[in-house]
């Protein structure tokens, strides 16, 4: 069926079968007449490309792609030669910028990427695209990558960073790779929501890889892609990945409870929302789910409420308890699922907030409320990364997901800062089991090196030989309670 959907043959009867025409790496793919950019070139050593709008790179030289929406002014990316570090590929890389839309190019550069260089391309960089919002695609080129690198024909993480039109930071998310065959229908995907605060002013996007990218209905069918949540302004305050394509036989597995959980840092007017999405959990529309949600402080429970309801789940914090509490906390959520399944939270104030999925919880507090865990973990490594903001009035913290290994409570991680000057600090910590989630103030752990490089662009890093930890970085702006937040990445 595969090798049907990629035919030329097919291409004239898609559409009359349901069928979208969806961006292939081949389409990134430019007829140029300059000279031939083989694997020997010495760009993949120590030859330097500054911001050439015009490179003739060999097709057969292994690379990554992954992409991202972009809105015009509002719309800066991380990118970081992880590479280098992860995987000891210690030479210059060649990266291709495109701005994408309607599956035309409309911008193209190529930049060097260097040995654990950091990039921020800001909305300067982009400032001859004239297009209003598209795709920004990039690709990383290098003999040495392996092939097919993360799946996909080849996955690169990157971020996208959003902004207003002041400049104040809003939200972020990780790139997806080209995950869809040349031409795919539109499913039902988990994940697939907008918030039910959502304001008639406000404006909804989908953004996807088909061609026409951009769609502002609420559609239940998709071809994946991301969410956004605008203001009046264009302004993107929350942006978040579809889920796995809901699938309707995968409803006859035996249920099973869902430990996961979040935390929330002190704040004055953070009120997180809740959704727990049925095309997640596999639950029928008619079955009753059980949802329990605790309030937790330094492993004490302080509320708690149990809630019956049949289909999509959405609540803040303050509809179910009444209140926002304003201490830090952790939200414990225990809910049945037919596979593992994530809650999503977006962390709302006065608007709408930044979105991200749970994470497992791998501890429970019992009825005499003791910490005890419910699954023992594999010993195992993970080297995890995730850009850091280091502005003014912006608070980073590393939210490590506690997990138990088999016969040793004790854990050892590295958190390492590094910065674009071949700077980096490790501090080493060890984590017992006598946490749910261990919190690490990322600004007053490195606030010396933070102050003393007067450092802009950096990355944070944990490392472990014990365990694969689950990890996020929330961002929070401690004037306006904004949130902005994503999970870690291996690369």
């Amino acid at each position: 069926m595969k090798f049907i959907l990629q035919s030329k043959l097919f291409h004239p009867f898609a559409k009359y079968l349901g069928y979208q025409r969806c961006l292939q790496l081949d389409d990134l793919r430019i007829k140029k007449s300059d000279s031939l950019i083989k694997d020997n070139s010495e760009f993949f050593r120590n030859k330097e490309i500054q911001n050439q709008d015009s490179l003739n790179i060999d097709s057969k030289i292994s690379s990554v792609t992954g992409w991202v929406p972009y809105i015009k002014d509002k719309t800066s990316l991380i990118v970081y030669n992880f590479f280098s570090v992860n995987y000891s590929l210690r030479k210059n890389l060649i990266l291709q910028i495109n701005i994408i839309k309607n599956h035309n190019i409309y911008f193209v550069r190529y930049l060097t990427l260097k040995q654990n260089e950091i990039l921020e391309l800001s909305r300067d960089f982009f400032k001859s695209c004239k297009i209003d919002n598209g795709l920004i695609v990039l690709k990383l080129f290098h003999p040495n990558i392996h092939k097919n690198h993360g799946g996909h024909g080849g996955a690169f993480r990157f971020w996208g960073k959003y902004f207003d039109q002041d400049q104040r930071y809003l939200s972020t998310v990780h790139s997806l790779p080209f995950g869809y065959s040349r031409f795919s229908k539109a499913q039902i995907h988990s994940r697939n929501y907008f918030p039910s605060n959502f304001k008639t002013k406000n404006k909804i996007m989908n953004v996807s890889l088909i061609k026409d990218e951009i769609s502002h209905k609420n559609n239940l069918l998709r071809i994946g892609g991301y969410n956004l949540v605008l203001d009046e302004n264009n302004n993107p305050y929350s942006i978040w990945h579809l889920g796995p394509a809901f699938k309707k036989s995968e409803q006859n597995i035996d249920l099973k409870i869902n430990y996961q959980c979040f935390w929330v840092p002190k704040n004055k007017n953070i009120n997180p929302r809740i959704v727990i999405d049925e095309k997640e959990t596999l639950l029928n529309q008619n079955e009753s789910q059980k949802l329990t949600i605790k309030i937790l402080y330094n492993n004490k429970i302080i509320e708690q409420k149990e809630i019956f309801y049949k289909g999509f789940f959405e609540k803040s914090i303050k509809e179910i308890f009444g209140l926002n509490y304003q201490f830090e906390h952790i939200v414990f959520l225990e809910f049945n699922s037919r596979q593992f399944s994530y809650a999503q939270i977006n962390y709302d104030n006065d608007f709408h907030g930044d979105q991200v999925h749970t994470h497992e919880s791998n501890y429970i507090l019992n009825e005499k409320e003791k910490l005890i865990s419910v699954k023992n973990d594999l010993k195992k490594n993970c080297r995890k990364f995730m850009h850091l903001h280091l502005s003014k009035n912006y608070n980073n913290y590393l939210i490590i997901h506690n997990l138990k290994l088999k016969d040793n409570e004790l854990k050892k991680i590295k958190i390492r800062l590094i910065a674009n000057t071949f700077f980096e600090k490790v501090e080493l910590f060890e984590i017992l089991d006598n946490t749910m989630i261990k919190v690490f103030d990322i600004n007053k752990l490195f606030e010396k090196e933070i102050s003393s490089k007067n450092l802009k662009k950096a990355i944070v890093q944990i490392e472990s030989e014990d365990g694969n930890f689950n990890c996020s970085l929330l961002c929070q702006n401690v004037i306006s309670d904004k949130i902005i937040i994503d999970h870690l990445t291996g690369g």
